[in-house]
C-alpha cells in the first residue's frame, strides 16, 4: 500500500483554493468581454410573451406509446439557429416529440414570428422528430433544413427524415427523396462534412436502435402490466 502525505502547508493550500466563500457566490462576473458588468450572471430569462417562441414539447404516454415500447420516448427533440431569410439574424427550428415542428423568423430585439404555417412545411409536419440541422444542402445561398425522424412508429411514412429545401422567399419544399437522405433507420442527428474532400457536402447520420415494434403493433402497457400481476399471483 502507498500513501501520499502531504505537509500542513500543503494543505492549507489545498482547503483555500478548494474552499468557496459564501460572497464569492454572488460576485459579478467581469471580463474582457465585459468588464463594466455588474450582473451576477451573463445569462437573463426572457419571457416568451416577448420572444413571441410559445413552443412547447408536450409528451404523453399512453397505453400504446410509453417507455416500454419505446425506450427513447424521453431523448429529446431539437433545435437548431441559422439566418433561413438571409437578412442578417439568426432564425429557429423547433423540433418536437408529441409536438409539431416549429420554425421562427428574427425579428429583431429577441422578438420571433411564427412562420409554420406559411413556411409550407406543415404537409410534412409530423412524426416524431429528434435533432435537426442547417446547411445550404444545394450552394444556392440559403440554407436548407434537414430533420431526423424516429418515434414509436412502425408505418415508414413516420420515419422517414425530412429535408426542407429553401426557396429563398420563406418557404420551403420537401425533398429529402430526391437527395437520397430519406432515411428510415430511426435517425437522432446528422452531421454534414466534405468527408472525402471532393468539395460537395457529406451526410454523417446517428440512428438509434430500432424499436421492437418495428415489425408489428405498440406493446400494450396495461396489458403487459395484467400479465405480469398474473404471474406473481401464481407464484
Amino acid at each position: 500500500m502507498l500513501i501520499a502525505c502531504k505537509s500542513e502547508t500543503e494543505k492549507k493550500e489545498i482547503s483555500s483554493i478548494n474552499t468557496l466563500k459564501a460572497k464569492d457566490l454572488k460576485r459579478a462576473i467581469s471580463t474582457k468581454i465585459n468588464p463594466n458588468n455588474t450582473n451576477e450572471t451573463y445569462l437573463n430569462l426572457v419571457d416568451n410573451k416577448k420572444t413571441g417562441i410559445d413552443f412547447v414539447n408536450t409528451i404523453k404516454e399512453t397505453e400504446f406509446k410509453n417507455h416500454k415500447s419505446y425506450p427513447q420516448i424521453y431523448n429529446g427533440g431539437g433545435v437548431a439557429l441559422g439566418d433561413l431569410n438571409n437578412d442578417g439574424l439568426p432564425d429557429i427550428y423547433l423540433a418536437g416529440n408529441g409536438s409539431k415542428d416549429k420554425i421562427y423568423f428574427n425579428t429583431g430585439d429577441l422578438k420571433f414570428r411564427d412562420v409554420t404555417e406559411e413556411s409550407g412545411i406543415l404537409k410534412e409536419n409530423y412524426g416524431w422528430s429528434f435533432g435537426v440541422n442547417m446547411v445550404d444542402i444545394n450552394a444556392d445561398g440559403f440554407l436548407d433544413i434537414y430533420v431526423c425522424k424516429a418515434g414509436p412508429y412502425s408505418e415508414e411514412k413516420y420515419l422517414r427524415n425530412r429535408l426542407f429545401i429553401n426557396n429563398g422567399d420563406g418557404t420551403f419544399k420537401e425533398e429529402a427523396g430526391k437527395y437520397g437522405l430519406n432515411s428510415t433507420d430511426f435517425s437522432v442527428q446528422s452531421a454534414f462534412f466534405d468527408y472525402d474532400l471532393d468539395g460537395d457536402l457529406d451526410l454523417y447520420l446517428a440512428n438509434h436502435p430500432p424499436t421492437e415494434k418495428r415489425n408489428g403493433k405498440a406493446k400494450n402497457l396495461k396489458k403487459l402490466a395484467q400479465k405480469v400481476l398474473k404471474a406473481f399471483q401464481q407464484l
